[in-house]
């Protein structure tokens, strides 16, 4: 059998011997038929070229439909997937279309991975729709007791946020918000080419997917790298470094972690980059010298045994102004700042506490161009339209900043 039309068959049995026995079914139709749930065997059909389950009353859809190399189409019309976000979106979009985001999506190791042209506006329509896969996939998995529904809503307005950003500055395909946490408060993140998840214990999901941008640290601090691969990432406690002595008792009581992350470019294999994502507490002055020190050191440690580096980009949320010894000992090891590059000012009008500016960086090596650095208007764009833009005025202590580093 090629065709199954459930109207011609309303007594066939959907079950693990109706699909062994029709491997080679091109089409399936289920439509205007009381069926509650995708049938998972479906799955098992590696021919189908069409999947009608229009008119029912499926509420989800596993996200494994992608693995059909020959699906065309995937018709979901009158049915609740599209009643709730992020399918809600669908309704003005073909079954075809509707299919074409399924095939985008493929699994390994359980990790999702999205696929998207960037320039084209359609592909980042479809980007909204993965939140609720990526949340099934998180709460699946033993690590916190998190909801479902806490996950999807915080990726949902990530990646919305993404869009918005898109919209207003071409140059920048994603913005997500990575804060990090003691060891113990975090589970390990799991990297997989270029995507890396990251489940916190209040509820917040974090996800970062293969673009034309990389996000690192700073609560809302970010830089825009053309297409790229993650080589290997790994989280870093300076407290725990073979550089802290016995008598380093402030720095082993601190809790700053960093993010190291190892970036190749598409566009230029032979370049590869350090980045670090940093966040330093308030600590007294001298140890927060002394931890810049010692991340520096680890970082070309770690650069050194994995291969030639390019150049080291170190952004982050330093809660120091710009010629603070903190981050002048981090200019010893040949870093400048973005700042001075651009020869930016910094309106501060928009905080409410004194020391609020410039306490957001991006260092960068001095063999690194950059493009161009995101401006507060465009933040202030954002913030305008969109209220949770994460770090932008008061309360925040953060003047969010973005840079276009040139490859």
């Amino acid at each position: 059998m090629e065709i199954f039309d459930r109207k011609t068959h309303p007594n066939d049995q959907l079950n693990d011997s109706f699909f062994a026995n029709n491997p080679n079914l091109r089409i399936l139709d289920l439509s205007n038929s009381d069926l509650l749930f995708f049938p998972m065997g479906i799955l098992t059909l590696k021919k189908l070229e069409k999947i009608d389950i229009s008119n029912t009353k499926v509420t989800v859809l596993p996200p494994e439909i992608g693995e059909l190399e020959f699906l065309k189409e995937l018709a979901i019309q009158n049915t609740p997937l599209l009643e709730s976000k992020p399918f809600s979106i669908l309704k003005s979009k073909s079954p075809s279309e509707v299919a074409a985001f399924f095939k985008r999506i493929t699994l390994k190791d359980e990790i999702p991975k999205f696929h998207f042209e960037p320039h084209n506006p359609q592909e980042r329509v479809f980007s909204i729709l993965s939140w609720n896969i990526l949340a099934s996939k998180v709460a699946r998995r033993d690590f916190y007791p998190l909801s479902t529904e806490k996950c999807m809503a915080t990726y949902y307005r990530d990646t919305l946020t993404a869009q918005i950003v898109d919209e207003i500055h071409p140059d920048i395909i994603a913005l997500q918000e990575f804060e990090a946490r003691q060891a113990s408060d975090w589970s390990k993140p799991f990297i997989e080419n270029g995507y890396w998840v990251t489940v916190a214990p209040k509820g917040r999901y974090y996800t970062k997917k293969p673009a034309d941008q990389l996000f690192v640290h700073g609560q809302a601090t970010f830089v825009n790298l053309h297409r790229f691969d993650v080589l290997i990432s790994q989280l870093f406690y300076p407290r725990d470094s073979k550089l802290v002595s016995a008598d380093d008792t402030d720095i082993k009581g601190c809790d700053d972690v960093v993010l190291i992350t190892a970036v190749r470019t598409h566009s230029k294999p032979s370049k590869n980059y350090i980045i670090l994502n940093v966040h330093m507490k308030f600590n007294d002055a001298e140890v927060r010298k002394r931890l810049a020190e010692i991340i520096m050191k680890e970082t070309l440690n770690f650069a050194h045994q994995q291969f030639k580096v390019f150049g080291i980009i170190v952004v982050g949320d330093f809660n120091d102004k710009t010629n603070s010894p903190t981050l002048q000992r981090f200019y010893d090891f040949k870093l400048s700042n973005i700042y001075d590059a651009f020869h930016s000012t910094v309106n501060t009008a928009i905080f409410q506490k004194d020391d609020a500016a410039r306490i957001d960086h991006i260092l960068i090596s001095k063999n690194i161009k950059v493009k161009s650095i995101l401006s507060q208007d465009t933040y202030g764009q954002l913030a305008e339209a969109h209220p949770f833009i994460p770090c932008y005025g008061f309360p925040s202590d953060h003047l969010p900043i973005g840079a276009v580093i040139e490859i």
